[in-house]
């Protein structure tokens, strides 16, 4: 059941303003980031079986990517993938990947593999089986989690200067339907800047408990959109909204506190894995005053598994408001092929499969 949206109207929310003006610092352990940006809070426009469906036996596909630049993402160590809210895939599916990694120049991508290289590329994934995720059956509310996810044999460095672009080559691909989330064009909403990962997780049955905190604007209103996953199973969960970081260990807490709450909102609860599709916890309606907004955020949870310390927090974040309230276009530029050992593709398109880059 989602939660209810707290609403607050213009006057409420400039007489927060003043305290919502932050520095932080940042910490790189744990950090990830989903392009094209706030691409984590919705499910994409359409799927895409070409890179580990039912496409064709041999695939190559290409992205370059130009959502991350300045962004602080010193080393790539894994590539993260989900599957399409809707279309039906299949369980216990093997495929062959190899993946190749290299900076580029995304005004002048071509359809030509070698073109798109701005440097030597890196093979960081070398040729190998890889066991897929089941993908029969979707979660009930979309976006589903990014569940797919390939650790590089070495970890790639990136410039933080020019677009990132990464090759995969399928080969000898049993063709059954694996459809990938898939976005073009444009997206609804313009999202605020990635945020600071502050760190604190707590471990839980699901694995390292991880929030996303969005700011979003479209035509009309800003909003805060919250997701949740690898919590407490079927546990409540409450989200911190603050102006410092108090970067505080409690006695009872599985995690590092990193709010000092100004607001509390009531989130409902996980499902059996301990996710929490994209809720929107905050709306109003937009003004340019509102640009300036930054909030530290986190989610409190009870975990009956863990009666020795039953409160876990999840990650903390900074995030900071959207600059202009409007559609935002999509950073990224797709080309593949049936055949990989060839010099070109199809392409390029504003378009490509929703990604997630960890350190």
């Amino acid at each position: 059941m989602q939660a209810p949206i707290v609403t607050m109207t213009p006057s409420s929310l400039r007489f927060c303003l003043p305290a919502l003006l932050i520095a932080a610092s940042l910490t790189a352990q744990g950090i990830e980031f989903a392009t094209p940006r706030g691409i984590e809070f919705f499910e994409g426009n359409s799927s895409s079986n070409i890179m580990l469906g039912n496409y064709a036996a041999d695939t190559r596909v290409q992205q370059v990517d130009n959502s991350l630049v300045g962004v602080a993402l010193p080393a790539i160590r894994f590539l993260a993938w989900r599957r399409d809210g809707a279309g039906a895939g299949t369980a216990n599916k093997v495929v062959t990947l190899e993946i190749v990694m290299a900076h580029s120049d995304y005004a002048t991508v071509s359809n030509v593999w070698a073109s798109n290289y701005k440097d030597a590329p890196r093979t960081v994934f070398t040729k190998k089986s890889v066991n897929l995720p089941d993908w029969t059956a979707a979660k009930p509310v979309a976006p589903q989690d990014f569940d797919l996810q390939v650790k590089l044999d070495v970890p790639w460095l990136y410039n933080r200067q020019d677009a990132i672009v990464w090759d995969v080559i399928n080969s000898a691909n049993t063709l059954a339907a694996m459809p990938q989330d898939w976005q073009s064009v444009n997206l609804a909403h313009t999202y605020g800047a990635y945020p600071t990962q502050l760190g604190g997780a707590c471990t839980t049955a699901n694995g390292v408990m991880r929030c996303d905190t969005g700011f979003r604007a479209d035509a009309t209103n800003i909003e805060v959109a919250i997701r949740v996953a690898r919590g407490p199973s079927s546990a409540p969960l409450v989200l911190l909204v603050g102006a410092s970081d108090p970067n505080l260990s409690l006695p009872n807490a599985c995690g590092v506190l990193h709010v000092n709450p100004i607001f509390l909102f009531g989130l409902g609860a996980t499902d059996a894995s301990g996710y929490m599709p994209t809720t929107v916890a905050l709306r109003a309606p937009f003004q340019a005053s509102y640009t300036s907004i930054s909030l530290y955020t986190q989610v409190l949870s009870l975990d009956a598994a863990n009666p020795a310390k039953p409160l876990v927090l999840s990650n903390g974040q900074l995030v900071g408001a959207p600059q202009a309230a409007s559609t935002q276009v999509v950073t990224v530029k797709r080309i593949y092929s049936t055949t990989p050992s060839g010099t070109s593709g199809t392409g390029p398109s504003i378009s490509g499969c929703p990604t997630v880059y960890g350190i």
